[in-house]
């Protein structure tokens, strides 16, 4: 079984590599990393199909369907990284409740510290398919 700081230390890699992909976003040069993304039906004279727009631009892309675009838009790079914020929040915070000294007290071993692990846990998941992923860690 791997230690709570393995965990951390693997989540905050994926979180690093996470924010990275969103920064690397280069759909065009209209994409702009904090404006989110819309999503706009393109009449094509052989059929209808759907475009990425950021800043009322078009993102360069192939041809979408609509479903496609919609999911594409929702994970766009402003949110991705709001997501990482937000993740990175709960680690920060378990690492600071983690270190006081009275979680180590065993009438506080249930307590909070070991809540936001629980957190960290189920936030690692998200990534069992990466080969540095311990199924140990799984809830």
């Amino acid at each position: 079984m791997s230690s709570p700081s393995e965990i951390v230390a693997f989540l905050r890699a994926r979180l690093d590599e996470d924010e990275q992909a969103a920064r690397d976003t280069a759909y065009s040069p209209a994409a702009a990393i904090e404006d989110s993304w819309s999503v706009r039906q393109q009449d094509r004279r052989d059929d209808m199909s759907w475009a990425l727009y950021s800043q009322g631009k078009y993102l360069k892309v192939t041809e979408l369907n609509e479903a496609d675009a919609r999911h594409i838009a929702r994970h766009d790079p402003a949110r991705v990284l709001e997501d990482v914020k937000s993740k990175r929040s709960i680690v920060d915070a378990y690492v600071k409740w983690s270190a006081l000294p009275q979680a180590k007290i065993a009438d506080h071993k249930d307590g909070f510290a070991a809540g936001l692990l629980a957190a960290v846990e189920a936030l690692a998941a998200t990534y069992s398919d990466h080969p540095d992923y311990e199924p140990g860690w799984r809830q």
